[in-house]
């Protein structure tokens, strides 16, 4: 009876440790997924982006084949390639919180999350109350 018992106990032992486990593996590779859905996003920025910049040349270069001029176009399409870099921006700095970053605001080099100061400049960074792994992140994005 007690070997009995002693074996109960030892399987939901077990049976514990695999499901801290599998949560484990469900957690990291919902962090991978987030991560990689953020890494796709910034691909088809920069890929609209080229497309951007592509159309603004050749608007450009039927400008100068017509001898014409038309600002309003131009700062549109620099207006829009802007967008797309500041939405660009926004990914990768999510990217950056994920794998636990911070960039330096002054000389752009990555520090560990927990840096107090740079590693390049040495300007002090911002430091934050929240861990990384701590922020919330959408799995629908």
């Amino acid at each position: 009876m007690k070997m009995d018992i002693r074996f109960r106990e030892e399987v939901d032992n077990v049976l514990g440790k695999a499901k801290e486990l599998t949560d484990t593996g469900i957690k990291k590779t919902d962090e991978m997924i987030k991560m990689s859905r953020l890494k796709f996003g910034c691909i088809k920025l920069d890929n609209r982006i080229k497309q951007k910049y592509t159309q603004l040349g050749r608007d450009v270069y039927k400008m100068v084949k017509t001898d014409s001029a038309d600002s309003d176009l131009i700062a549109s399409s620099v207006s829009e390639i802007e967008s797309l870099y500041k939405e660009m921006n926004v990914l990768r700095k999510r990217i950056d919180e994920m794998k636990k970053i911070i960039t330096c605001p002054v000389c752009g080099t990555k520090n560990k999350y927990d840096s107090e100061y740079c590693s390049n400049c040495t300007h002090r960074l911002m430091v934050t109350d929240v861990a990384p792994d701590e922020y919330g992140y959408d799995a629908g994005e």
